[in-house]
Order: C-alpha cells, then sequence, then structure tokens
C-alpha cells in the first residue's frame, strides 16, 4: 500500500514500529514476535497518512479514493 500511495504522490510513512522489532531488544532481551504480539500486530498494521489544517477536502477525497482502489484490486 506505501508503494501505492507514493506512486499516487500521497506521501505516507510508518511512524510506529513494535519494540520486538528494534535490534537493541532483540540481542538484550531475547524478544521476538512473539514477546508483544499486539504490538507486533499493531506496528506491521498501522500506516500514517497526510492529516494536516490546511489538506483541502479535494485532496482527502483524492486520498480516500487512492484507498478504495488499492482494496478493489
Amino acid at each position: 500500500m506505501i508503494l501505492f500511495l507514493k506512486k499516487n504522490n500521497i506521501g505516507c510513512g510508518v511512524n510506529y514500529r513494535s519494540v520486538t522489532d528494534m535490534s537493541i531488544f532483540k540481542k538484550k532481551f531475547g524478544w521476538n514476535i512473539n514477546t508483544c504480539k499486539n504490538s507486533k500486530y499493531l506496528g506491521d498494521n498501522t500506516l500514517s497518512l497526510p492529516l494536516y489544517p490546511d489538506l483541502k477536502i479535494k485532496d482527502v477525497n483524492f486520498i480516500c479514493e487512492k484507498i478504495q482502489e488499492f482494496f478493489k484490486s
């Protein structure tokens, strides 16, 4: 989805990663994907979309349309 949105000139990003994905915690405590299952799920399934006060309604509609298009294909 990230590649699809970027291809359509919609900035997005991953701003939350699970602590189980961070090498320091893997090394120091031996954490893995089963350590914090909810955190891991959220980190793997959360995407930040453009959101700011000057975002125009037409741009919001465009973003929504592209997200719908992604899930239809």
